[in-house]
């Protein structure tokens, strides 16, 4: 994705939406922001500007990856490792359990994911997805057959317009940050579909809301209604849908 930004535009800082267009996305796909905020976890791509005036650009380490034409370049696979684990959950899941001498030295998926709901918070869903992305990027860097790589603290303070990753159990590797600046700031991706907001509510309780698309105030009092009527099924009361102006009794 980063080689398909550079054939199109190069070193330059371009408006966000140019960058989807590169990838083959439409401006408004959430696959073109999902792709967005790999790059940006991964540190391939840097954020200038706000809002509509939100622009993009390759970074250093994409470039010096891009342009090292050379077959054998230890340079090159060093600048790719460094980038596979800079994801923070990524780095926390590789300092965890002392991957740096042997790659393939991973607990099952049982033991990464009680990690994940136990200690960092996660949701099952978002803990069966981050296992999966990590084992297939843990994949990538034994390819390029690494003998160790350090797990440094990685910086994710890059200046995004004034969206930046916190570093909470709610964060996965793919926090959105795009054009069109949302009410609410999608927590997790799933297949297209952005997590807007979940929780664990006590032992064996927990919930999270799912939106594809825009998601905006107007969607929210929609959903607010359909819980509000959800609550009331629940007690045994009567249903009251409301949308604007529009409302229909069930």
């Amino acid at each position: 994705m980063a080689k398909k930004l550079y054939d199109a535009e190069g070193k330059n800082t371009v408006p966000v939406t140019s960058a989807y267009t590169a990838w083959g996305y439409g401006l408004k796909s959430s696959g073109a922001k999902k792709a967005a905020a790999t790059l940006k976890q991964h540190g391939f791509i840097e954020y200038t500007g706000g809002g509509e005036n939100l622009k993009t650009r390759l970074s250093k380490a994409a470039l010096d990856i891009i342009l090292d034409k050379r077959l054998d370049s230890k340079e090159r696979d060093d600048l790719t490792k460094e980038a596979a684990i800079k994801p923070p959950i990524y780095s926390e899941l590789w300092r965890h359990y002392r991957l740096g001498d042997d790659i393939h030295n991973l607990p099952s998926d049982l033991t990464i994911e009680t990690f994940l709901l136990r200690d960092k918070g996660y949701s099952e869903v978002a803990a069966k997805s981050i296992i999966k992305n990590f084992k297939e990027t843990l994949s990538l860097v034994n390819s390029l057959d690494s003998d160790n790589i350090s797990a440094e603290e990685t910086d994710s303070s890059i200046d995004d317009g004034g969206t930046q990753e916190a570093d909470t159990p709610m964060q996965s590797a793919a926090i959105i940050t795009s054009n069109v600046a949302p009410s609410v700031t999608p927590q997790h991706v799933f297949g297209g579909e952005e997590e807007i907001i979940g929780a664990r509510l006590g032992k064996g309780k927990s919930f999270r809301l799912l939106a594809s698309g825009d998601v905006d105030a107007s969607l929210l009092d929609v959903i607010i209604n359909m819980l509000s009527a959800q609550k009331a099924l629940i007690s045994g009361g009567s249903i009251s849908i409301t949308s604007g102006k529009n409302e229909a009794e069930k």
